[in-house]
């Protein structure tokens, strides 16, 4: 996406004139500004959330048989609780947005970290998650519940940030 594309609001403390490398640039003195704004990272980060986000919303539009399968559009938990993952996740620096697809009534939404994957399929009465390492399942569980604190905590554990032990998550073993 060229910088032309984007459009900044100058009270957020971007300037439409200047780019650096085909990115807004924002000068010293502006930088408390954008902090304030509730950004974490970098703009293109705030962006790829935003974009990620808008798609899941609307995937609840899809007309059934999108896929030639059957497909109906996004149910709204599902909808719900991947763009309520995603809102919570945008505070976390370390954690970038996810890829995103429409899925049968859902929403898959996937990470990559290394040779590790993690991936949510959120469906209209389920949460899914599956985590790979070198392509070898190492965890995965589906959930009833819709838990966006378990879902962040998962998605922390991926990228090496959170807390590394499997409690309540099944196993496969090895």
């Amino acid at each position: 996406m060229s910088a032309d594309a984007l459009t900044f609001p100058v009270e957020a403390g971007f300037s439409t004139e200047a780019s650096v490398s085909g990115r807004p640039y924002s000068s010293q003195w502006e930088e408390p500004r954008l902090a304030s704004s509730g950004l974490v990272g970098d703009i293109e980060r705030e962006r790829a959330f935003e974009k990620s986000t808008a798609e899941i919303y609307g995937y609840r539009g899809l007309e059934k048989n999108w896929d030639t399968y059957g497909g109906l559009g996004a149910s709204e938990q599902a909808v719900q609780f991947s763009v309520g993952l995603l809102q919570e996740l945008r505070m976390q620096p370390e954690i970038s947005a996810p890829r995103v697809s429409p899925i049968s009534t859902g929403v898959y939404l996937e990470w990559r970290a290394g040779d590790r994957l993690l991936y949510f399929e959120v469906d209209e009465d389920s949460a899914l998650f599956v985590m790979q390492e070198a392509g070898c399942p190492r965890e995965d569980a589906e959930d009833p519940v819709f838990d966006v604190a378990r879902a962040v905590e998962i998605v922390k554990r991926l990228h090496g940030t959170g807390d590394m032990s499997s409690e309540g998550i099944t196993q496969y073993s090895t």
